[in-house]
């Protein structure tokens, strides 16, 4: 081989190792391509800040001997620099969704296509019945956490995925790695200019521009119309099924980060009260009806 390459033919390694990425089968008999770099990097290749084999770091810097990130920013999304608030810390890396580098590089695992999917960590929890968003997408088994999600992609992987009426998850959340909003001014500059500000673009009217459609759960992810119209309109569906509220303002109705406002809104009653919800509030069904 390295004859060849030094002859002026270089090889291309999935060739023979088969690679989904590259679209090449390989030859049968010969590792995939992904299982070939990660298992023999996991143990083989050791980290300059400990000495110890790569698989034992489990932040993003292991991740970034090989791959871009650490100058790119190419892991610049909003999950990717959240933080800690209790230490400080990033909360979550490489190795949250994707697990260790022997676990990337497994013999059984698919490569391009075995891959963490939303609803590994955004689920509904057994123990309190209300949304969570986990930091692990593996379960207690090491295994991707099944579970039924209104985030779900199904089969899909994120990239591939549409909802709400054929729209890509991409076209609202962003790409993989930057999801809105990210730290690279220009990746926000598409949903400050459709809504206003940036983050995912939820509001109805960047769509629906000419008459808003007024729903309590044909919006993506089973959402109602967000907006003025829907507190004027959203009492019939409260009695009727008041449970229905639970999923993103919980189980006591006093709101959870499903319900966190994405910017400052003010709204009117139908008792012409006036009601501002700051940014990152959470709102619930107390903050404007009596409980009884």
């Amino acid at each position: 081989m390295l004859t060849t390459s030094d002859s002026g033919n270089p090889i291309l390694c999935a060739d023979c190792h088969a690679s989904n990425a590259l679209g090449k089968l390989g030859i049968a008999g010969i590792k995939q391509l992904t299982t070939s770099v990660h298992s023999w990097h996991a143990v083989m290749a050791m980290d300059d800040n400990t000495g110890m084999p790569l698989d034992l770091t489990m932040d993003r810097s292991a991740c970034y001997y090989c791959h871009p990130g650490s100058t790119t920013q190419c892991l610049r999304g909003v999950m990717g620099k959240a933080i800690n608030p209790e230490t400080g810390d990033l909360l979550l890396q490489c190795q949250s969704c994707h697990g260790s580098m022997s676990k990337v590089g497994a013999e059984d695992r698919i490569g391009w296509m075995d891959l963490p999917s939303c609803q590994n960590c955004h689920y509904k929890s057994d123990e309190t019945g209300d949304y969570v968003r986990d930091t692990s997408a593996f379960d207690s088994s090491g295994n991707f956490r099944p579970s039924t999600s209104i985030f779900s992609t199904g089969n899909n992987l994120y990239k591939m995925s549409s909802e709400h009426g054929g729209v890509q998850c991409e076209a609202c959340h962003g790409s993989t790695h930057a999801e809105y909003p990210t730290t690279e001014a220009n990746d926000n500059v598409q949903s400050i200019m459709l809504q206003g500000y940036q983050g995912t673009v939820r509001e109805c009217s960047v769509c629906h521009f000419i008459s808003i459609p007024v729903t309590k759960n044909k919006g993506p992810h089973g959402l109602h119309t967000i907006g003025q119209i829907w507190v004027f309109s959203h009492a019939r569906s409260a009695r009727q099924d008041p449970k229905y509220c639970t999923t993103c303002h919980g189980q006591d109705y006093r709101g959870t980060f499903l319900s966190k406002t994405a910017t400052t809104r003010i709204f009117r009653t139908i008792w012409l009260n006036k009601k501002t919800f700051r940014e990152g509030q959470s709102i619930g069904c107390w903050d404007c009806h009596k409980r009884i």
